[in-house]
């Protein structure tokens, strides 16, 4: 392993972050195994969150696939393709400047992030990392058809003709900063002081425990409850602990790390139920 290089690992990747080119040149001098990696330019200070794919820049061994503009005729990355309606693949920069991204898509693309983020604000998340929302907006609407560069354009039509904003945002028991969307309303959230991470929530586990288990017993083998309706058993019963929506998200980040309960979180909805496996949206 190269000296003075600092190494993390992320889905399956090894990241070795260098100072400068000079120090990599030299690392591939001495470690042949080197060459086979990718090059990332990092000097953006993206979050490592954000997808992997979208940092590729240059290969150590060549350049990465790229493809032809079909308007421009210019060389563009595979990671920056956008896709217009008549399925031929274009550069960020001509999507943008076509009648296919006219004022009228632009607000009709901004709409959609917003309810995007109202339909997760209902459920307590009332930030998502930009990453996590262009794959979300990606996955809920075909017209994009997979292109993340797409979706990064949504986001931006939204922060230009909605009430959104993009912050930086250290979430309580994060590691660091992150790029987050959100509706303006919430966005004096992220000036409040952090929840105390020994906030304990064992009374409020034992009560969407026990709903839970009155469920199984009833009327359902694998039973599960909207996380919507649990927030609100939750608010109603514990009005002056659970007043905020961090100290009701603790109860289900507790829940999990104890094993008691856990939420999945799909397009539409969240889910709560006493497995992984049985929290699968239905």
């Amino acid at each position: 392993m190269p000296k003075k290089v600092m190494v993390q690992s992320y889905e399956g990747w090894l990241l070795l972050m260098f100072h400068s080119i000079d120090s990599i040149r030299s690392a591939l001098g001495s470690e042949e195994w080197l060459s086979c990696g990718t090059l990332v330019k990092w000097n953006q200070g993206q979050n490592i969150q954000e997808n992997i794919e979208d940092l590729v820049t240059e290969s150590i061994l060549g350049q990465p696939e790229t493809f032809i503009c079909v308007i421009c005729h210019e060389s563009t990355p595979m990671t920056e393709y956008c896709i217009s309606p008549d399925k031929e693949y274009c550069c960020r920069l001509c999507y943008a400047s076509s009648t296919d991204w006219d004022k009228n898509s632009q607000k009709r693309a901004a709409s959609r992030v917003k309810e995007l983020l109202q339909t997760w604000a209902w459920y307590d998340e009332m930030f998502i990392p930009r990453s996590m929302c262009r794959k979300m907006l990606v996955d809920k609407h075909d017209e994009m058809r997979g292109s993340r560069t797409i979706a990064s354009l949504y986001i931006e039509a939204a922060t230009k003709y909605e009430e959104i904003m993009e912050v930086t945002w250290k979430p309580a028991g994060g590691k660091s900063r992150g790029k987050v969307i959100c509706l303006q309303k919430f966005e004096y959230w992220t000036r409040q002081p952090l929840l105390d991470e020994d906030f304990d929530t064992s009374k409020e586990e034992d009560f969407v425990h026990n709903i839970l288990q009155t469920q199984q017993r009833t009327n359902d083998f694998y039973p599960s409850l909207d996380k919507k309706a649990v927030i609100e058993k939750l608010t109603s019963t514990f009005p002056l602990r659970m007043n905020t929506p961090f100290k009701r998200n603790k109860v289900f980040q507790n829940a999990r790390n104890n094993g008691r309960f856990f939420v999945a979180k799909g397009l539409y909805n969240q889910v709560v139920a006493f497995t992984q496996k049985a929290s699968t949206i239905r």
